[in-house]
């Protein structure tokens, strides 16, 4: 049922917070939707679970990165940044900021 991909694909563009772009055939795709939901009144909350239970599945696959271990990421990211910086690297904001 293309209703449960395109209803999935919008939950994990939300989830990411992408904005996702409606296609050349969307006109036609939403006649397709109103087809199915004239015949069946429900089928929009079988789709909708459907798609959560597949966006679930596939946001389980994605590695786990635990809270602390973000955070020293995160730090020893910006470290590195600061010693390059500090080395006048041509590449930083701040030498393009005082070229600026």
């Amino acid at each position: 049922m293309a209703q449960i991909a395109e209803l999935g694909a919008a939950f994990l563009c939300a989830d990411l917070a992408l904005t996702p772009e409606p296609g050349e055939d969307h006109a036609a795709y939403i006649q397709s939707w109103l087809k199915v939901l004239k015949n069946d009144k429900r089928a929009i909350l079988s789709a909708a679970a459907h798609a959560q239970r597949a966006a679930d599945y596939l946001k389980g696959l994605q590695p786990v990165i635990e809270e602390n271990e973000g955070k020293q990421e995160v730090a020893a990211q910006a470290a590195a940044f600061r010693r390059q910086a500090g080395r006048g690297n041509h590449g930083t904001a701040q030498h393009h900021m005082a070229r600026d």
